[in-house]
């Protein structure tokens, strides 16, 4: 399993929070979703034969989660900060996604309301486990 490198804004998913920190080992749920922008339905004519109806939407309002096993409190509450900035400024935050299974993607996303970060209760020497950070891509 590869993990995701995170970014959200100018804030990392690392253990200090910056660029030169060690990642958190995150997975990302939602990514497949993110690499098509077909939808539709099948449906069978009398005779047998399949047709296809399909539209062509954006991936706008899918949600994405990052799933952290374990996030440093010290970064949970960074975090916390900027989705709570965010909100407040009614504004988007830019999540980048690197060096994962699917490829990088680069999107820009809201929090998810009403639970944008999910877990995180148990705290054990300044560390959060069970860490989940929900966006709506916007």
């Amino acid at each position: 399993m590869r993990f995701y490198r995170v970014q959200l804004d100018d804030l990392y998913l690392t253990d200090t929070g910056t660029s030169a920190g060690k990642p958190l080992k995150v997975t990302v749920d939602g990514l497949a979703e993110m690499l098509s922008n077909h939808n539709g339905t099948i449906y069978n004519a009398l005779d047998g034969t399949p047709h296809l109806v399909k539209t062509v939407t954006s991936a706008r309002g899918r949600i994405l989660q990052i799933n952290a096993l374990f996030m440093p409190s010290n970064l949970l509450t960074m975090v916390s900060t900027k989705i709570n900035q965010a909100l407040a400024n009614n504004s988007s935050i830019t999540m980048q996604l690197t060096q994962g299974a699917l490829g990088n993607f680069s999107f820009a996303v809201l929090p998810f309301l009403p639970d944008p970060i999910t877990g995180g209760t148990e705290f054990s020497g300044g560390i959060a486990k069970n860490v989940a950070l929900k966006f709506v891509r916007a």
